[in-house]
């Protein structure tokens, strides 16, 4: 257990304050810290992984609750392909490996076009 009592939020912003004073930084952009997070995101999805439908689903929900429409064309037939495998009817007889081939595919792809 801790001597000191926990900090408020209050406490945490002054302190945030003072570090980005002192690093001559400003205050990153509400548009900036979606990017950062969206790409934090993507960025685990350029190597396999079990997670990876899910980190899709995440990133697809982040850009419809925060209207970013660009990022979520970008995963729109991706997630309509995890939704019919999970969801649907699978007519296309999608497999839990060939969806993650996909989506790392996918996210190579979109990876490389930012990087341009």
């Amino acid at each position: 257990m801790s001597i000191k009592k926990p900090l408020n939020i209050f406490e945490i912003e002054e302190m945030f304050a003072g570090v980005m004073k002192a690093l001559q930084k400003n205050e990153p952009s509400k548009e900036e810290c979606f990017d950062y997070h969206i790409n934090q995101l993507q960025s685990q999805l350029l190597l396999p992984d079990s997670n990876v439908i899910s980190i899709v689903k995440e990133i697809y929900t982040f850009t419809i609750q925060h209207e970013l429409f660009e990022e979520q064309m970008n995963w729109q037939e991706i997630s309509d392909v995890i939704d019919e495998y999970q969801y649907g009817d699978n007519y296309n007889d999608y497999t839990k490996c060939n969806i993650n081939e996909m989506i790392v595919d996918h996210a190579r792809r979109i990876w490389t076009q930012k990087k341009k």
